[in-house]
């Protein structure tokens, strides 16, 4: 409907399906280069695929050379790129214009963790469900493991779906870097 946000998870699916992700990876770039003018952060889901297609790669290498952007690119798939040396060097490629790279769903998914050992990346951002059940005692010990480990290879570390006070207090304790939720961009409910 018209005026409504549609959240990512409802339809990148299907543009997978239909091997259109990378056109609308571009697009997504495209559209955060317009709006960084403002000179603010942006971070962006994209997908691996693309930027280990070479023709995408180097039409998004075009499009941010010279921009000087505050664009952090978060990365996260279900399977394992074996050509992890391949990947690392696009990953560097991006870093080197200023791009930030960040891998998301860290303590949900094993890739999620080679991918923490095994590229040189800027930040991690933990899985939304150990956030969610943060009451669970074993979820907050995960994320301060990793967060730690994080820290002690100079990667920061980042939380979302801090919806509540509470969640933010209990966080709080173990010394993440970046917090992202409706409590604190006091987002109301309509």
């Amino acid at each position: 409907e018209e005026g409504k946000i549609l959240h990512p998870k409802n339809y990148l699916k299907t543009l997978d399906k239909l091997r259109i992700m990378s056109e609308y990876d571009l697009l997504a770039i495209k559209t955060v280069i317009k709006l960084s003018q403002n000179q603010k952060s942006y971070a962006l889901q994209i997908s691996p695929t693309t930027l280990r297609n070479n023709t995408y790669f180097y039409k998004i290498k075009d499009l941010i050379k010279d921009k000087n952007l505050k664009l952090i690119f978060i990365i996260s798939e279900n399977e394992y790129y074996q050509q992890i040396d391949r990947f690392n060097n696009i990953l560097q490629e991006l870093r080197e214009l200023g791009i930030k790279i960040a891998i998301d769903r860290v303590g949900l998914l094993n890739t999620s963790f080679l991918y923490f050992k095994n590229l040189k990346v800027d930040m991690i951002r933990f899985s939304s469900s150990l956030v969610k059940e943060i009451d669970d005692g074993k979820n907050l010990i995960i994320i301060d493991g990793f967060s730690k480990m994080a820290k002690s290879v100079e990667v920061l570390s980042w939380v979302k779906l801090v919806e509540d006070e509470q969640r933010y207090k209990k966080l709080e304790t173990v010394g993440l870097d970046f917090f992202q939720g409706k409590f604190l961009a006091n987002i109301k409910e309509e």
